[in-house]
């Protein structure tokens, strides 16, 4: 039985005919063999929306090169096309560094480049950039106090613009999706607030987990994204926080905190 099980074949499990630390043992290999098989299928699911998140822009930019190609001279076009193509790229090149930064936890290899920044400042500029590229829903900045943080700049940005790609996909449309700037003890907290689905007590522990997404999530909503598994430990390296606050109904608010410098 464990030698299959070691072998790949994840439905073996130990009979348990005992009620002694025998039988105790086997339903304790049956615990760590259900877990470990759930964490592969989950594993294959992320690989799988890895693989779907990759070959849409490509098949967008492949579509997109090969019309320019035949219609060479619609140059009024050409504009529009290469923005498009050029957003793509964008994306493709967002979903590598999410990736990459997942590796580099799993690994434990994560390096950072720490800068005093001011979290306020950055905090809007990532805000009217996100309102003006989205339209499904408004996307709103509070604070205006300084608020200067000790952190990787880039990370935080893509922690930021993850969280609001969080937002909108577990939102119903035209919802607002609000980022706050405050200080909280010793913390610059950053958080982003939206009015989803929210998120029952009995799948908060599983966001944290990695490759782990909830349940509801699996039926419609796409995207690999940074995982709060990877943000989690990103936000830790940075001996910070993430703390989340959501119930059934009435919305998500996740908030990241970083030590003031």
């Amino acid at each position: 039985m464990a030698a299959r099980f070691g072998q790949g074949n994840f439905t073996a499990r130990a009979r348990v005919m005992r009620d002694d630390e025998l039988g105790a043992l086997c339903q304790t290999f049956n615990n760590m063999a259900d877990d470990i098989a759930l964490r592969e299928n989950e594993r294959h699911e992320f690989l799988a929306s890895v693989v779907h998140d990759i070959k849409t822009p490509l098949v967008f930019i492949g579509g997109a090169v090969r019309m320019l190609k035949n219609k060479q001279k619609d140059y009024e076009k050409l504009p529009l096309w290469m923005d498009r193509i050029i957003s793509q790229i964008n994306r493709l090149d967002a979903l590598t560094n999410d990736l990459i930064d997942t590796v580099q936890v799993q690994t434990g290899r994560l390096t950072l480049d720490m800068q005093e920044i001011d979290l306020t400042s950055l905090a809007r500029t990532i805000q009217a950039d996100q309102a003006e590229c989205l339209s499904s829903h408004p996307v709103c900045f509070e604070g205006d106090e300084e608020c200067r943080v000790l952190c990787d700049a880039r990370r935080l940005e893509r922690i930021a613009v993850n969280l609001i790609s969080n937002a909108v996909k577990y939102s119903p449309e035209h919802t607002t999706i609000l980022m706050k700037v405050y200080r909280h003890d010793s913390y610059g907290v950053l958080a982003v607030k939206d009015q989803g689905m929210g998120i029952a007590p009995e799948d908060l522990k599983l966001l944290f987990q990695p490759f782990g997404r909830l349940s509801r999530s699996k039926s419609g909503v796409k995207g690999t994204g940074l995982g709060l598994f990877t943000v989690k430990k990103i936000v830790a390296a940075h001996n910070g926080r993430v703390n989340v606050m959501s119930e059934p109904g009435a919305g998500t608010t996740i908030e990241i905190l970083f030590p003031l410098a």
